[in-house]
């Protein structure tokens, strides 16, 4: 009971932070008193258990999205071989503290539990999904990430770093725990030390940033359905038809931003598209920046644009691709099956490790591109010394999240990224834009 306790109280944080996040608080408290009360009870099995519960309820937006959108049988298979994949860790996990717990004196046996527990959900988000071919995780399930719904509980992220507040984090249900066993009320003191990283941004209130020029002049446009526009110049007519709505709001915008693949063509082999958005309504003052397929030689990236002027005046192609989903990774291009349900007849992309473009647009702004899992995982290119006023452009494609709950994690994660990085983030999605700073964010206009 205790264990399915633990997997539901972190599961109902990531589910619902606007009201639940101070969950991520307590849910490793059944677990560690069933560890010190009996360590015994904590094996493979309550481990596998434990992961069986979270992630059949964390990844339903996953499984729908794999039933919905992949191809042949193999399809409702799937889900279920990846809930069983991911528990395999999580015994792993309970198996590790068995295994250690006999290296430790009785009195100190809680530190495998605090040791394995640190280092699973450390390298789970940035590991755990291996066996797809590249080292990625699954950073949608990160303790801290609930916090997020109200920056100030993370202020010190930058200072401390997202290590030592895990750490931490678990301490505070670890002495929970103690006081609970043994009933001293010193471990209440520490209890208090604890929360101190989380409360300081609720006492010492940082000062907010005003919101620059530029930001005020960048608009959003949501992409068309692909469903009800397939031809090429059908799409850039109704991407035209939204700029003017766009610009006829809001006349001061000079920035307009598009979300991943929103001309799900090759836009450098379209130049008369381009030609036709500057004649008519772009011309010299209003600037797009566009997600779109750019074709290189036999080569498809997945790309970001930035037009101005009439030209393509730079792309950023994509150097993080999400395996399984934008291509077959090496280890299992032989595999027919694999790849008929993936990708079937949709388009494989090519990546580009040596990408380290960014978009000065002007002296005092610059532009750092992010295309989706690259604001999970580190991307490839070489890392790029920017100034600190520089801002991050996130563009995702967040129509395949078909969990509501799921889309609220990304955009936390682009939060947390945004204290990370100390950098304001400009979030371009399907269903929403934002501008997100260290200290508060505001929707784009549209």
């Amino acid at each position: 009971m205790l264990i399915i306790t633990s997997a539901l109280l972190l599961h109902g944080a990531l589910c619902c932070p606007q009201y639940l996040c101070w969950l991520v608080f307590l849910y490793l408290v059944p677990f560690f008193f069933l560890g010190l009360a009996c360590l015994n009870k904590i094996d493979f099995y309550s481990g596998f258990l434990w992961g069986i519960i979270f992630f059949s309820f964390h990844s339903w937006g996953l499984a729908k999205l794999v039933i919905t959108e992949c191809n042949g049988k193999g399809r409702f298979i799937f889900p279920v071989l990846f809930i069983l994949y991911c528990s395999i860790h999580t015994g792993f996990w309970f198996w590790l503290i068995k295994k250690t717990k006999l290296l430790f004196a009785k009195q100190l046996q809680f530190l495998p539990l605090l040791l394995w527990t640190f280092l699973f959900f450390w390298w789970a988000p940035q590991g755990l999904l291996w066996i797809s071919g590249d080292y990625i995780g699954q950073p949608l399930f990160f303790p801290l990430l609930p916090l997020v719904q109200y920056q100030k509980t993370l202020q010190l992220l930058p200072l401390l770093g997202s290590n030592f507040l895990l750490l931490t984090m678990m301490l505070f249900s670890l002495f929970i725990v103690f006081f609970i066993v043994t009933q001293k009320k010193r471990f209440l003191v520490f209890v208090f030390l604890c929360m101190l990283p989380f409360l300081y941004g609720h006492i010492f209130l940082q000062k907010k940033v005003p919101v620059s020029n530029f930001v005020k002049t960048v608009g959003y446009i949501c992409p068309p359905d692909c469903a009800k526009f397939s031809h090429p110049m059908d799409v850039a007519q109704e991407i035209y038809f939204r700029m003017c709505t766009l610009l006829k709001k809001h006349p001061h915008i000079t920035t307009i931003v598009m979300p991943e693949l929103s001309y799900r063509f090759a836009l450098n082999k379209h130049q008369h598209v381009i030609t036709m958005w500057n004649n008519n309504i772009l011309h010299d003052k209003v600037q797009l920046f566009i997600g779109a397929c750019h074709k290189k030689k036999r080569k498809v990236f997945n790309s970001l644009y930035w037009i101005k002027n009439g030209k393509i005046k730079q792309i950023y192609d994509k150097s993080r691709l999400m395996p399984l989903a934008e291509y077959i990774p090496n280890a299992y291009k032989n595999i027919s099956w694999l790849n008929h349900l993936f990708l079937g007849e949709k388009q494989v992309f090519s990546e580009n490790k040596n990408n380290n473009i960014v978009f000065k647009i002007e002296k005092t702004v610059t532009l750092e591109p992010y295309i989706c899992a690259e604001i999970f995982f580190k991307k490839n290119n070489i890392p790029i010394q920017l100034p600190n006023d520089c801002y991050v452009l996130s563009m995702c494609n967040d129509t395949v999240l078909l969990s509501s709950s799921l889309r609220h994690l990304m955009f936390l994660w682009n939060k947390f990224k945004a204290l990370e990085f100390t950098k304001s983030v400009f979030f371009v999605g399907y269903y929403s834009s934002s501008f997100i700073s260290p200290t508060n964010y505001l929707i784009l206009p549209f």
